[in-house]
């Protein structure tokens, strides 16, 4: 959730651009849905540090959360290959009603 605390502070240029840029990547951890990343025109104010470190901190669990289910989702098909399929000039379903 984007700090409200941050808001109370005298924004400068830089910490408003670094201050809307982290509520986007929370933004963004929340609801998995990503905007076009754009790099800031400003060094991070020293006061968003500890902020910026968290949400880099989520995002790398995050990744590493991502990670494990493309694993996962790659070892199912691998299991799935190992499937035979049947030959064609064989039926695919059983008529139990004919």
């Amino acid at each position: 959730m984007p700090e409200q605390a941050a808001a109370a502070l005298p924004l400068d240029p830089a910490h408003a651009e670094w201050a809307a840029l982290l509520d986007e990547f929370e933004r963004a951890l929340e609801t998995d849905v990503y905007a076009e990343w754009r790099p800031a025109a400003n060094p991070l104010p020293a006061a968003l540090a500890p902020r910026a470190r968290r949400i880099l901190a989520a995002q790398h669990r995050r990744a590493a959360e991502l990670s494990r289910q493309r694993d996962d989702a790659q070892a199912h098909l691998g299991a799935v290959r190992l499937v035979p399929s049947a030959p064609a000039d064989h039926p695919a379903y059983l008529d139990l009603e004919g």
